[in-house]
């Protein structure tokens, strides 16, 4: 008695119209032309929230840095809170800040306390116009709990909203947070393109700045990259190649979502660690001879892809001519976990597979999807 099975194969995919779709394609990890590896400025900051499944913003802490020589040194730090916060809790964060030693070198010495709205307007985006390096740990969270509202992107992205009108309508003149997941663990981020309005003529109304060559850097992948291990915070400031970098260290506490002294404590540490985190990470990537902007270093390939490019090694797919029957072949006779596919999961199923030994197949086919 013969029964039927359904046969799965690996295949060579085709892009049909090598044109279509080519403006926005996302960049490999190589520096745009123009930019320096690090940006002089950087913004690094950090969010706490209540413990309850929403986990709404409550306050946070920043600190924007100043690249002197190969160290980023400490220009201005400061506090920020929910605009909702209840007036208790705020009277709490403004008694802090008003007795607070602030650690930056400069006369006479501030420690600003922001509310979330002012906070992205008068840091997030002042810098961002500067060309900053956008900084966090466990970036894509910090930059939710800042958002007012979100949507789909045109790439099925997430598109976030940072500043609206009164009305709750979008202020163009901020550029949305654009967060594309990679995995559980990291993401491709960046900022919208700056839109700036323009005249009946079709003029621009005003210059534009340097946002666009600003970029968000989540330190967590940067350390997965150069270590190939995920790292808690907690974990890179014990890291042993960080050990002549003497880090200061998390505080043991157990976030209560609420806002007391030692939670303030606790969440200034936490911006403190990864500011020196930082320049510990960034000594040792810049061991990497290679032409790789931190920011696009999302795991361990991307530093062997900046190697080969520095050695200037082309791809087997540039170097080689290979036809596409050929490369529908070597698919074919290739096994592995899971199908091999660029194209979207909601447009095309991907499925395991199963080792057909002694079975010679190939097969060839198009990025519409058809197996």
């Amino acid at each position: 008695m013969s029964e039927k099975q359904d046969i799965f194969l690996r295949a060579h995919t085709v892009v049909v119209d090598p044109t279509k779709g080519k403006k926005g394609k996302r960049r490999g990890p190589g520096l745009r032309r123009g930019l320096k590896k690090w940006p002089e400025y950087a913004v690094v900051f950090d969010c706490e929230t209540r413990v309850d499944t929403g986990q709404g913003l409550t306050f946070g802490f920043y600190r924007v840095l100043r690249l002197d020589g190969d160290t980023y040194q400490l220009e201005e730090e400061g506090a920020f809170f929910d605009d909702d916060l209840a007036a208790r809790e705020r009277d709490i964060l403004e008694r802090y800040v008003d007795t607070a030693d602030t650690e930056v070198k400069s006369f006479s010495p501030q420690f600003p306390l922001y509310s979330r709205s002012q906070f992205v307007k008068q840091v997030f985006y002042r810098c961002a116009r500067k060309g900053a390096l956008i900084v966090g740990f466990n970036l894509g969270f910090d930059l939710t709990r800042l958002a007012r509202s979100w949507s789909e992107g045109r790439k099925n992205e997430w598109s976030l909203v940072l500043v609206q009108y009164k009305d709750e309508n979008e202020n163009l003149h901020f550029p949305r947070v654009l967060i594309d997941p990679i995995d559980s663990k990291k993401s491709f981020i960046s900022l919208w393109k700056e839109w700036i309005p323009k005249d009946k003529k079709g003029r621009p109304k005003a210059k534009p700045t340097k946002i666009n060559e600003s970029r968000l850097l989540d330190l967590r992948t940067l350390l997965f990259a150069l270590f190939n291990q995920p790292l808690s915070l907690k974990n890179a400031c014990h890291l042993e190649a960080f050990k002549k970098h003497n880090l200061p260290q998390k505080i043991e506490h157990t976030p209560t979502g609420k806002v007391t002294l030692e939670e303030i404590k606790y969440a200034r540490q936490d911006v403190r660690c990864t500011a020196a985190l930082l320049n510990a990470t960034k000594q040792e990537f810049d061991l990497h001879p290679i032409p790789v902007s931190p920011d696009k270093a999302y795991s361990p390939a991307s530093i062997a892809k900046g190697y080969l490019e520095a050695m200037k090694i082309k791809p087997p797919q540039e170097k080689f001519n290979v036809s596409r029957r050929n490369l529908g072949i070597a698919m074919g006779s290739f096994m592995g976990g899971r199908s091999e596919t660029r194209i979207r999961l909601q447009e095309v199923p991907v499925v395991p597979l199963i080792s057909l030994r002694n079975t010679q197949a190939h097969a060839s086919c198009s990025a519409s999807g058809t197996f």
